[in-house]
């Protein structure tokens, strides 16, 4: 009993140390697509696509420091994920984000994605529709000053 207990624990153990290497691993990647426009960031890309949805996340934390250049590559990566757990943080950012062609990539995803049947076109839609509600009574991007 006592080894069938240890060894269940030893299992968990693992288990989490591979779960956080693979946060690790991601995070990384993040950063990388965040910090660089080269091949270094291309492969990073393939990398993170291959995780799917478990990478969004850190796709999220990334929405919120990187500069337009890859919250661009963030959104493309998002879109080509096509998870629809995805959908929440296109429609933050198509209203929010400072950039105007940040916005514009997270509404054109949007609209395809809408464009398509199933559950992921409901859900996008309903983003779209609540985007517009959003504008229309005057949120958007905050900007500040120096």
């Amino acid at each position: 009993m006592k080894r069938s207990g240890a060894l269940v624990g030893a299992l968990a153990i693992l288990a989490t140390a591979c779960d956080d290497r693979t946060a690790r691993d991601i995070h990384a990647d993040v950063h990388v697509v965040t910090t660089r426009d080269d091949g270094l960031a291309s492969a990073a890309m393939e990398r993170l696509a291959a995780r799917g949805g478990a990478a969004l996340v850190h796709l999220e934390t990334g929405m919120h420091t990187a500069p337009d250049s890859a919250r661009l590559r963030l959104v493309a990566l998002m879109r080509r994920i096509g998870d629809p757990d995805a959908i929440p943080i296109l429609r933050h950012a198509a209203v929010f984000d400072v950039s105007d062609e940040v916005r514009a990539a997270c509404d054109d995803t949007l609209k395809t994605w809408a464009g398509e049947s199933g559950s992921r076109a409901a859900r996008a839609q309903q983003a779209l529709t609540l985007a517009a509600e959003k504008r229309a009574s005057g949120h958007g991007p905050v900007v500040r000053g120096p």
